[in-house]
């Protein structure tokens, strides 16, 4: 469990909320909002590329995010 009380399932989906509407994925970013560390952060980035939501590392730059947002 994670500092709030999330599993790690509960923080993939709150980082991949995030990065859809953000429209940016990085390492730091989820690290910074989520308030974990750089391994889950990683393995989270991991998870979003494998599953399609994002694409791979480029260098320094945020990884591109495939998925939009849907506007209700």
């Amino acid at each position: 469990m994670s500092f709030y009380g999330r599993t790690e399932e509960e923080n993939y989906e709150v980082a991949k909320e995030l990065v859809i509407k953000q429209q940016l994925a990085s390492v730091a970013t989820i690290q910074r909002y989520l308030r974990i560390g750089y391994q889950q952060a990683v393995r989270i980035i991991e998870r979003l590329e494998q599953e399609g939501v994002v694409g791979p590392f480029a260098g320094g730059k945020p990884r591109e995010v495939f998925i939009k947002e849907t506007q209700e």
